[in-house]
């Protein structure tokens, strides 16, 4: 494993029963935030305490649908091919960090997994801001018999970024198997980041004591998530066992972890996102046929509510062409854009610094009073729901994060397109002066933004606001909603 220079200890642990977890790597699990979910079988592994988790399912058919939609499905079989090339060595070092844990999630995504956040501390800024001070977080990946890359890929990070001046390697031996512990004198001191194979699963651990949490709970000694009441009542309604994708919060928890100022800040947060008193919540992605269905359980305030977010209830309330036929998978989310981006925007704005808040601010206030138009007042309040998001038409590169978004409008359509195109002229003016992103604007009245390639798009028809990957995709959608 590289030239890092390695010490052995042996750690005294009771013996368990073989049942066994692993941990994976750091590139692997910065990048591991993109899943599918199989909570009966990895919430055994994870402990009752904790502030979140994500669970990813295995190779079921809807797991792989859902898995093909993320770009690192794409791109990690690319960044593995670069690295057996030795192209990366070519590259800055925040570009091949970036290709590095691209390929690590590639292979992650191949199996179940679970991500797991124990504990975190942040420490405010003069600036008004916060920055990390502690984190511990774990990673669980049913691999199997097959190593599956999972070894190269760990032996790859370490001769990457570690050498025998700055780090050491640890090896030590928990429920009778090698566990290797790293620390860098260049990263903080909380930062160790360890990891080991028990039986068929990795297991990774950042953080102090994170890994050795995972352990116990597999040695018997603690509570499982599995046993948690609300959390397993949540999943039996939620039908987690059938989904590819499930999140959990635990808010209440993470406020025994933060200090009180960035825990208003989390509440402001939530509060503009419409989850005010959030205390728990349990989310849940799957698919059913072509449509994409999204469930919540959440508590707050003490009282518990089940949401159906998305699915093909919605259905009735749109027009019959609204989804192309086309459409390997769409998702009809019951909300409206205009509210939704209002919150989002706002949520986006509270979690900043009081200074880059003010500076966005300020950005979008000046275009608003040049041109006359307020987002909030004359463009928002349009934007209806339920909102269509579909993969049709096919990126020409097969992208698969290449989607359409169709959203009704509320009101005159007339009166929105010019509003928007009044927006848009003025945005075109302060960016083509900056230098930046540019935006353009076809004579059919397609708005696109070109930083060297073209796209996306925007337009407005008599009936929806048309949103894709490029002006010729946009038409394309254009002319499959006026077929009668």
């Amino acid at each position: 494993m590289g030239s890092v220079k390695i010490e052995k200890q042996q750690v005294s642990r009771t013996k368990a029963t073989r049942t066994r977890t692993p941990w994976f790597v750091l590139g692997a699990l910065s990048c591991a935030a993109t899943g599918l979910a199989s909570p009966p079988e990895l919430a055994g592994m994870v402990p009752r305490s904790i502030v979140a988790a994500y669970f990813v399912a295995g190779p079921t058919p809807a797991a792989n649908e859902v898995r093909s939609w993320s770009a690192i499905d794409l791109a990690g079989p690319v960044a593995q091919q670069a690295q057996q090339l030795g192209l990366l060595s070519l590259l800055g070092s925040k570009v091949r960090a970036w290709v590095d844990a691209i390929a690590s999630g590639s292979i992650l995504l191949k199996h179940p997994h679970a991500v797991v956040l124990f504990d975190i501390h942040a420490r405010k800024r003069p600036d008004g801001g916060h920055e990390l001070e502690d984190l511990r977080a774990a990673l669980i990946a049913k691999v199997g018999a097959s190593q599956n890359g999972m070894e190269q890929r760990i032996r790859h990070l370490l001769q990457t970024y570690t050498n025998s001046e700055e780090t050491v390697l640890t090896r030590r031996t928990i429920l009778d198997d090698e566990v290797f512990t790293i620390r860098d004198r260049r990263l903080p001191a909380w930062l160790t980041i360890s990891w080991g194979r028990f039986g068929e699963y990795y297991v990774v651990g950042v953080g102090q004591g994170a890994f050795e949490r995972i352990a116990d709970t597999l040695a018997g000694r603690g509570e499982r998530l599995q046993n948690d009441h609300w959390f397993a009542r949540a999943c039996s309604d939620l039908r987690t066992a059938d989904s590819a994708f499930t999140l959990y919060l635990r808010l209440d928890e993470l406020e025994k972890h933060v200090d009180a100022a960035l825990m208003r800040k989390t509440a402001d947060v939530l509060s503009a996102l419409g989850l005010g008193g959030l205390q728990r919540g349990l989310f849940n992605l799957g698919t059913r046929e072509r449509s994409v269905e999204v469930t919540a359980a959440i508590r707050r305030n003490g009282r518990d509510e089940t949401r159906r977010v998305a699915g093909n209830h919605l259905r009735e309330r749109l027009w019959p062409n609204v989804v192309p036929e086309d459409a390997r998978r769409y998702v009809l989310l019951d909300l409206e854009l205009g509210a939704a981006l209002s919150a989002m925007t706002e949520a986006c704005l509270v979690a900043r610094s009081p200074r880059a808040r003010r500076k966005q601010r300020e950005f979008w206030s000046s275009i608003d009073e040049a041109s006359g138009v307020s987002l909030g007042r004359d463009i928002y309040p349009h934007l209806g729901g339920p909102v269509v998001l579909h993969n049709f038409p096919r990126h020409a590169l097969g992208l698969s994060i290449a989607w359409t978004i169709v959203t009704p409008i509320k009101g005159d359509a007339t009166a929105l397109r010019l509003e928007i195109d009044r927006w848009m002229d003025e945005a075109r003016r302060i960016l083509k002066d900056a230098g930046s992103v540019q935006l353009h604007r076809d004579d059919d009245g397609v708005w696109y933004t070109q930083l060297g390639l073209v796209g996306p798009a925007v337009t407005v028809t008599d009936r929806c606001v048309v949103v894709s990957f490029s002006p010729e995709a946009v038409r394309q959608i254009v002319a499959t909603l006026d077929v009668p």
